[in-house]
Order: structure tokens, then sequence, then C-alpha cells
């Protein structure tokens, strides 16, 4: 939505390219079986898909009530003592299962083997959420930080970026801490986020993400663009409809 280069997703979140490639597909194919399943598909609506991919018995129950019990859970020891079997075994069956599913030509299958693996992927297998390797990266890319400066253009170039950053630098509109703001220019053009600091040359802007990330902006106060909104409706991306 914000236009960004997968070199720029490497570096934000500290992932090499092939596995954002991964992740990615991941993302976008459980999208797509959320608009095929919901966002929390019951065991009924489970139960005829896995029967018919031939994977709903299992030796120690039906998956299709192990799958909603770790989409509650998110976590593999209580779904584990759910069904009285090892820990172990859980993973076994999910894994299992997206081989079948995401082989089938059936939609609603490929929808479903998607679903799964997303419930699952990077999860800890002894305790809620994620693994202790994806929870130390969350934590190393809590905050991060990026600069918005302009860059000198030279005097031939009219070029639409050069343009666009000669008018940025003719800016006069005055910020205050508190401000919304779009960024301009760098790394993070077309973020928002709020001004918390103003100094004599830079000003400080904090972009907030609902996963409680932020990025913190060291900016050209002519880099920022004052967005008029309530702030119930400000979001990283822009304004909230």
């Amino acid at each position: 939505m914000l236009g960004k280069t997968q070199y720029f997703l490497e570096k934000a979140h500290k992932h090499a390219q092939y596995q954002l490639s991964a992740e990615l597909t991941i993302i976008e194919r459980a999208l797509g079986a959320a608009m095929i399943l919901g966002l929390q598909p019951a065991a009924e609506a489970l139960r005829p898909i896995l029967e018919d991919a031939g994977v709903e018995e299992t030796a120690y129950g039906r998956l299709s009530e192990m799958i909603v019990i770790y989409a509650k859970t998110q976590n593999y020891r209580l779904t584990a003592e759910s069904f009285g079997m090892p820990i172990p075994k859980v993973r076994k069956e999910f894994h299992h299962a997206i081989d079948v599913l995401s082989a089938s030509k059936d939609l609603k299958a490929t929808a479903v083997g998607a679903y799964l693996r997303n419930q699952i992927y990077q999860a800890s297998l002894q305790r809620t959420g994620l693994n202790d390797e994806s929870r130390q990266r969350l934590r190393s890319i809590r905050e991060m930080r990026f600069d918005a400066r302009i860059v000198s253009v030279p005097t031939d170039d009219w070029s639409d970026e050069a343009v666009e950053r000669r008018l940025a630098q003719r800016q006069t509109t005055k910020l205050n801490a508190g401000d919304f703001v779009r960024i301009l220019f760098g790394e993070l053009e077309s973020y928002h986020g709020v001004v918390t600091a103003i100094g004599k040359s830079v000003t400080t802007v904090r972009v907030e993400f609902p996963t409680g990330r932020k990025f913190i902006v060291c900016a050209d106060p002519e880099a920022l663009r004052i967005v008029k909104c309530p702030k119930s409706r400000q979001a990283f991306w822009g304004i909230k409809p």
C-alpha cells in the first residue's frame, strides 16, 4: 500500500529477502483464506473439507477440533492436553494436513491449508505464541530510527522528483508538537506520524504501528506536511475511513 521495496522491508524487519518473500506469500494466502472461510472458521465448517481431503480423522481425534482449539489458544501444549497426545504429534498432524491441503485442487481445501499454515508459522512448541528466535527478532526491531532529509538537487534537474523537492524547501508551515504529519522524503516516504520534538534544524516524528512497533524519524521540517484529521482516525498509513 505504501509502495515499499523488499530491500526496505528487509531492513525494517531484519529478515533476508527470501524469508520476506515466503512470509508475504503466507500472508497473501491467509488473506485469501479469510475471504473464503472467515477469520476463525468453526470446526463444523472445517470438518467436511478435511474429510474430503482425507485428513480429518487422526489417531487422537478430529483434526478440525484440534485446529479450532489451537486457533483459540495459540499453544501446542494446551492443544495436546485436550486430546491426550504428545506435543510434537500435534505439529506433525498439522504439517501433514498442510501438505495434503496445499496440494489439493479444491479451493476450500487450499484455503484451509493456508489458514492453518498462517496459524502455526514460527510458533513455539513449548509456550503460547511465537518461538524464541522470532520473539528476539521482534524485540530488536521494536523501535527503529530513520532520517527524512531533503537532498539538494542540481539546478538543471527538472524531473518530477526534483520539482517536488524544490517546492518542499519553500514550505513555510509552522510545525508544533502533536501535529499529525506525512513524511514526504526518505525511506519512510508516505508514512504518517506525530511530531514529538522540534529542534533548531531537525524535527522528530514518531510513527506508531498497531503491533506496538515504533519508527523514530529525524526529519527536515520541509520534509513533513501537516495532515488535519481527528486523532481517532490517525494511522501510520494515513487517515482511517
